[in-house]
């Protein structure tokens, strides 16, 4: 995982770090550290709600099929 990515993509999206830590219970000075790649191996829980905060913060939602023929008609 390259996690020096996933926290500038989180930032790029508007989130400070202080932001970041507060919705994944670590603090600023931790996000500070893998985002800088000083911490290129975060702890498995911390990395996990990193990924589900990118997950649900990057990620663009899906349009199901019957939206999108709904849109298109």
């Amino acid at each position: 995982m390259d996690w020096k990515s996933l926290i500038s993509d989180l930032k790029a999206a508007g989130l400070s770090e202080t932001h970041i830590a507060g919705a994944v219970s670590c603090g600023q000075a931790s996000i500070n550290e893998i985002g800088s790649g000083k911490t290129t191996n975060p702890r498995y829980n911390l990395g996990r709600a990193l990924v589900e905060l990118h997950r649900r913060v990057c990620t663009k939602p899906k349009r199901s099929k019957a939206l999108a023929s709904h849109i298109s008609n």
